[in-house]
């Protein structure tokens, strides 16, 4: 059923075996799971054999014991992510969170970031917006170093040419300084942060979107950053936030009583 051209039986027979790696022990999921992967994401006749092995990749990667996701799953990720065809390239960089969470910090620091750090300067936009999910995974290790580069690449997103990449960066902010709490390179993104009021930033969304998101993560980001020095910053993004209306108000309202 995995080799059909059919894609809703292939997705289907692609939920049974998420299922059925479950149930088998680590040999069984070396041994079956694998090959099967494998022969998929060697399919160079048609991309979406290629797709399916990705996503299956991401989604059995939990599962799978470490030595095999180093020794095996990571490279077989890294050709797919390179794979010729957009359309494979961007399902596996959108897999990349579960990979991660999957990963130990020392291969995430020695395989997977310089990895990264190449795909956020693909060709391709979409790869570009992709990885700034997996960037924000890799914040939970609070590692310094590997925070450092993390800041360093999505500074770079949030210059980048297309008005998509720089909107998607623009709301990971909130969530990456949350994570960043104890990281001195939070700091960095503040300035980034209270830009998300300003006329050009907000006009790279829908109406709201953007200051939305300000007004969400507004409390969190002033626990974690407030200083002397910061306090008009966040009491101009503050006025700006509290003249809004619908969703980004709510959001905002939630939270004051926190912030007063």
């Amino acid at each position: 059923m995995l080799r059909s051209s059919n894609s809703p039986l292939r997705e289907q027979a692609a939920d049974v075996l998420c299922q059925l790696t479950a149930c088998l022990s680590e040999e069984q999921r070396g041994v079956c799971i694998l090959t099967i992967l494998v022969e998929l994401g060697q399919n160079d006749i048609d991309p979406a054999f290629r797709i399916t092995s990705a996503r299956l990749l991401a989604r059995v990667s939990p599962l799978l014991d470490p030595g095999l996701c180093s020794g095996f799953l990571v490279p077989m990720y890294m050709a797919l992510a390179d794979d010729p065809s957009i359309r494979v390239r961007k399902v596996a960089v959108q897999g990349l969170p579960e990979i991660v969470e999957a990963l130990g910090e020392t291969l995430v620091k020695d395989k997977v970031l310089p990895w990264l750090e190449r795909l956020s300067r693909d060709s391709m936009w979409v790869v570009r917006r992709a990885v700034l999910s997996a960037l924000v995974q890799l914040t939970k290790y609070r590692d310094r170093e590997v925070n450092g580069q993390v800041v360093d690449m999505v500074e770079a997103l949030l210059q980048d040419k297309v008005q998509w990449v720089k909107s998607t960066a623009y709301q990971s902010l909130g969530r990456l300084i949350y994570q960043l709490a104890e990281d001195p390179a939070r700091l960095r993104l503040l300035p980034w942060y209270f830009q998300m009021t300003s006329p050009e930033v907000t006009g790279l969304e829908e109406p709201g979107v953007l200051e939305q998101e300000c007004a969400y993560y507004f409390y969190s980001t002033l626990l974690t950053c407030h200083s002397a020095l910061s306090w008009p910053s966040f009491r101009s993004t503050l006025q700006h936030l509290s003249l809004s209306s619908g969703r980004t108000l709510c959001a905002l309202l939630s939270c004051l009583h926190l912030v007063a």
